[in-house]
This record gives structure tokens, C-alpha cells and sequence, in this order.
């Protein structure tokens, strides 16, 4: 999840910011109490919470099971190792069927590097199957020595064209 935006303001609201942070243009939803202390312009740090919602926890889901993601299924209290196989073995082939996520390991990319793309698109609020188009359009153009910065303009240019 993203903890910190450090960029400039190119928007001002009574109750939300356009902070752009290296070309990308994050919207941050501020109380109307900090309106007035919030500069017109300059370079600032907004530390934010990204609200989850069911749908974010679902769309996790599919990317852990789909991507083998023993590590992160452990690391949930109460699931050890023989119960988080059993999990992916049981649900990778039902999850398949139901969504159309691009699934990680066919994608060019660090698997580091995309979770970091999906997540950002999700955080943007992007829906998983606008996003899964995103990537299948830009996967024969990706490859591991693809920038961040670079593979995310390219997908909200293609979510906004």
C-alpha cells in the first residue's frame, strides 16, 4: 500500500488535492480542516491511508493464489504452510475460471514490479478487469528492464485514451 506521496500540488479543492509525483497525478481526499494550511504550490509530503474495501481484498486474493504467493499467505495469523499449499492448490483452477487476471508469472516483469503496478492502479482506483486489459495491452512491450514510472504512464495513458 502506498504510506507517503512527496510531490507538487496541481490541484486544490475544499476537500481533495491532485499532488503530482513524477508525472503521475495522485487524487488525495484531505479533511476541509486542512484546506487553508495545504500551500497553493511547492513541493510537499502528504502521509495518506489507502482505504481497502472488499473488492481490494478480493482482487489480493486472486493475485496471491494465482502468482503462488506462499509467503504472503503464511504471513496471515493462523494459516502455516501445509494450509496456504492446500489454499493455492484448491483455489488457483476456481479463481482462474472466475476472473480474468493476468497472472504474473506469464508477464515479463519482476514479480516485485508487478505487484507494485497492479497495486498502484488499484490504488488509483482502477478496477481489476480495466486493469488486467492495461497490462495485456502493454505486455509485448514490457520487459525486466522496463522502469516503474514508465510501464505506469503507459497503462493510464491507455486506461484514459
Amino acid at each position: 500500500m502506498i504510506g507517503a506521496l512527496r510531490g507538487s500540488i496541481v490541484g486544490k479543492k475544499a476537500d481533495r488535492i491532485i499532488l503530482d509525483v513524477q508525472g503521475v497525478g495522485y487524487e488525495v481526499m484531505i479533511p476541509s480542516s486542512a484546506y487553508s494550511r495545504i500551500p497553493e504550490n511547492g513541493s510537499v509530503i502528504f502521509y495518506v491511508h489507502t482505504h481497502v474495501c472488499e473488492d481490494s481484498f478480493q482482487q489480493e486474493l486472486s493475485q496471491i493464489v494465482l502468482t503462488n504467493n506462499l509467503q504472503r499467505l503464511t504471513s496471515i495469523q493462523g494459516i502455516g504452510k501445509k494450509t496456504a499449499e492446500r489454499l493455492l492448490l484448491e483455489l488457483k483452477e476456481k479463481i482462474q475460471k472466475l476472473s480474468s487476471v493476468v497472472v504474473a508469472s506469464d508477464m515479463p516483469l519482476e514479480p516485485d514490479q508487478f505487484r507494485d503496478l497492479v497495486s498502484a492502479l488499484s490504488n488509483l482506483g482502477y478496477k481489476q478487469i480495466e486493469i488486467d486489459r492495461a497490462l495485456s495491452y502493454l505486455k509485448p512491450k514490457m520487459n525486466v528492464q522496463t522502469k516503474f514510472e514508465d510501464l505506469l504512464k503507459q497503462s493510464l495513458q491507455f486506461l484514459r485514451g
